[in-house]
Formats: structure tokens, sequence, C-alpha cells
């Protein structure tokens, strides 16, 4: 597969820099090519690799499948090493504050394809990146919807001047792609935080900024890429109308200016809490509510347990039409007849597994079941997996 980037393409066509739909580039060595013919060339010469995600495999090294930009074509390197989002927000090793990390692009030895250069292809606009927070009985077990998962960043790019780097190749309205032998780079996060409630409670802001450079002037040398990690801050606010700002006052006036344009970017393009995590957590504390509400039994009028108490199972599931009252019946009725263990009683999960897997019902019906289980159900049981010590 070749992947054509032009003013017309979509998020969906944007390189195959690693996968199909790609979402945490930031850095990516390249071969380039000025022209696409002689990159074509290369791919009749080269016997395409096995493995047809990782495409050619050229000089010993595997690359991904080329990009085409009017005349220009890239040749990405399979490589690991670290210059994507993901990696650079959680401190990858390699690259330390004030110590330059060096990757070889190119062994002295080996003869380039005709026409192939070094070349680093920047990556700026909206990406995402995902955080795991540490399971701890401190937190309730839902909260972690709230905090794990992926998260909106934003990049930006610019000349070691602060000139805006030239050539850009437009992805889409959030997405663009330049290619240079040296840079400046930014990357600008910014997410919601959450009390135990599943209130919001303030903002964690983070900035990373990298420089690269491309040696390869010297024909007795290996072509090198010079990546340094300049800083890497963070901050926290406990507002909820403001976020921290990242403290930048030592930085010389090109970063500050680097990290305000990529701050610019996340506030047009990115949130600091996606839309289906938003949607979860109001709808999760609402069924939340209802659900102590019948417990509390506050209403002083018939509740939903009082009508389902003289119901069988299968008949308790019939009535259900939201996700507390489906843990009514499950608190009520599923118990041990549902379980299955000859030493021992069944985790609650597989117990509901399997009361559902029993009931008679059609697939949409046990499928929507299942779904309230996930959203619900599930994630405010603190024994869900739990089968004993």
């Amino acid at each position: 597969m070749t992947t054509i980037i032009n003013d017309s393409a979509t998020a969906n066509d944007l390189i195959s820099l690693g996968s199909i739909a790609d979402i945490g580039s930031f850095l990516v060595p390249c071969l380039g090519f000025a022209t696409a013919d002689q990159l074509m060339a290369e791919q009749a010469n080269n016997q395409a690799d096995e493995d047809t995600s990782r495409g050619l495999a050229i000089g010993g090294r595997a690359c991904f499948q080329p990009l085409f930009s009017g005349r220009c074509s890239y040749l990405p390197y399979n490589r690991g090493d670290g210059l994507e989002v993901q990696s650079l927000l959680e401190g990858d090793p390699r690259l330390q504050l004030g110590k330059p990390s060096w990757a070889r692009l190119w062994d002295k030895d080996a003869t380039k394809p005709e026409g192939a250069y070094n070349v680093g292809l920047m990556v700026e606009g909206r990406r995402q990146f995902s955080t795991w927070a540490r399971r701890t009985t401190k937190r309730p077990a839902w909260w972690y919807r709230l905090n794990d998962g992926s998260h909106d960043c934003a990049t930006a790019w610019s000349r070691h001047d602060g000139a805006e780097q030239g050539g850009n190749i437009t992805i889409d309205s959030q997405t663009r792609l330049y290619a240079a032998r040296s840079g400046r780079g930014a990357i600008y996060t910014m997410r919601t935080t959450f009390d135990n409630e599943g209130r919001p409670d303030g903002f964690k802001t983070g900035l990373v900024l990298v420089e690269f450079s491309i040696l390869d002037r010297d024909p007795t040398k290996d072509d090198m890429l010079k990546v340094q990690l300049v800083a890497s801050r963070s901050a926290i606010s406990y507002r909820t109308d403001r976020a921290a700002e990242v403290h930048l006052e030592d930085l010389d006036p090109v970063w500050q200016g680097l990290a305000q344009k990529a701050r610019n970017t996340f506030e047009r393009f990115c949130k600091p809490v996606s839309d289906e995590v938003e949607q979860w957590r109001v709808n999760f504390l609402d069924q939340r509510k209802n659900y102590l509400d019948q417990k509390r039994f506050s209403r002083g009028a018939a509740t939903f347990f009082d009508g389902i108490k003289s119901l069988s199972w299968q008949e308790a599931l019939q009535v259900v039409q939201e996700p507390w009252q489906l843990k009514v019946v499950i608190d009520h009725h599923c118990d041990s007849r549902f379980d299955t263990s000859v030493h021992r009683s069944d985790t609650n999960g597989s117990r509901v597994g399997l009361m559902l897997s029993r009931f008679d019902c059609h697939q949409e019906r046990r499928a929507e079941l299942q779904r309230m289980v996930s959203d619900f159900v599930a994630p405010t049981d603190p024994l869900w997996s739990y089968s004993g010590d």
C-alpha cells in the first residue's frame, strides 16, 4: 500500500508512519527522494518484506510504506528511537536532559539508493498519548476509567531561529507534516483531573521541548541523527477554571514562542477530556445516584427493588431498562447458583457472565445488558475479579 499525501487527504490517510491511522508520531527519520520515480525504482529493485505492514528493506534496514507528496517522496525508517509523543511524555530513558542522543541513519560503507538523502518528517498538530495509573485502594475502581486511556496533546515545530518550517504538507485541518534536516519541536498536554467522586478538580499540564539535526556531510562517518531533550516540565492546577502555567522564564525566546504555539494548537484542536469520557462520566454519576437512592429507600415510595423481589431472575432481567436497575437485579438474584467452581465461589464477574449467558433473550438484548455491565455494574464492584486470597 502506498500513501499519497495532498491537500485533499483525510485523517485516516495520514501517513502509514507506523500504523494505518497514525496518532502518535512526532519526528520520523526518512530517506527522501527528489522524485517519486526514484523511490518507485528503488521499490522495484528491492524485494518487499514478508510482513507487508513493514514495507521495504533497503540497505538492510526495514522501512514503512512510502509517502508521496507532489514530486517529493519519503521512505520512513522502521525504527524504535522513541520519537513518538508517547515515549517522550513518558520520559524515555534514552533521552536525558542536556545529553544528546544519537541514532545511526546510514552506515558509511553502505551505498544509498540513487537520489536518496536523509530527512526528518516533523508531525505538527493534534496527537494522542495514553496514561495508566497504578491501582490503589485510595481510588474507586471506576475512577481509572476517567484517568486511563487516550488523551490529546499538541505538537509544534520551528526552525532553530524560530521561523516557520517550510514546505509543509497538509494532512487535514488538524495535522501537517514538515520535511527538514533540523528543527525544534514542542509537545504540549493538558488533562482534566478528577477527585474520588468523579468531579473535575483541576488540570495537569505538561511540556516537552526537543531539537534535532541530521549529520551526514562527512563521507568517512556514518550518517547520524542527533536528538536532544531540552526541557520536560509539568504543572498542576487545583482550579477548574484555569490551567496551570508551565515555567518558561529561563528559556530563550524561540523556545518560549514555540511552547506558546503548541499551546495555541492545543486550545484550537484538542480537549483536556475527551467527549467519550465526559459522556461516560456524566451518565455513570447519574446511574450511581439512582442506585444509591434505591439502596437508601429515601423516597418512601415503592422501589424498583420491591418490584423485582418476587420475580424470578429471568423475569427480573426482562424488566431492566437502565444500568442501575441491572445492578439491583444482580445484587438480589445473582448468587451461588451461578457458581461453577467446585472448591470456592467464582468471581462476581464470572457469576454475572454466566447469568447473562443463560438468560433467555434475543442476542440484541443480551448485548444491551452486557454494555450496562461494562459501563456501570463492573466499575462499581470492587470484587468484580476477586476470587479470594
